[in-house]
């Protein structure tokens, strides 16, 4: 009888995590569509906890230019932060670059 209650106690509590981890519509990661000197165009997968001015990392797939075996041929590197400017269309967002190199296809992440 105990067994069946700490069982049933459990399933209850991890459906509620994966549940809750499922539903989470914060910005993780998104993609850079289009940049010129000033601003980038990028690309989110939900923009609903987007805040004016907050601080994003821009990173890049670069080779890592190794021939060992096992090792990786590429890696994403960290290109530096940028602003969120404001919201453009649906989960599309404006992001101010001041002295970075954003080019098409660069990947944002959410800096902790």
């Amino acid at each position: 009888m105990f067994s069946k209650s700490v069982k049933l106690i459990m399933l209850v509590l991890f459906t509620t995590v994966i549940t809750a981890c499922a539903s989470n519509d914060q910005i993780k990661s998104g993609k850079v569509i289009s940049a010129n000197e000033t601003n980038a165009s990028v690309y989110v997968s939900a923009d609903s906890s987007v805040v004016q001015g907050e601080v994003i990392t821009v990173r890049r797939l670069l080779p890592t230019n190794t021939v060992l075996e096992g090792e990786p041929l590429y890696s994403y590197q960290d290109i530096g932060k940028a602003v969120i400017e404001s919201k453009g269309k649906a989960r599309y967002l404006n992001i101010k670059i001041d002295e970075l190199d954003i080019k098409q296809g660069d990947i944002i992440e959410l800096t902790e």
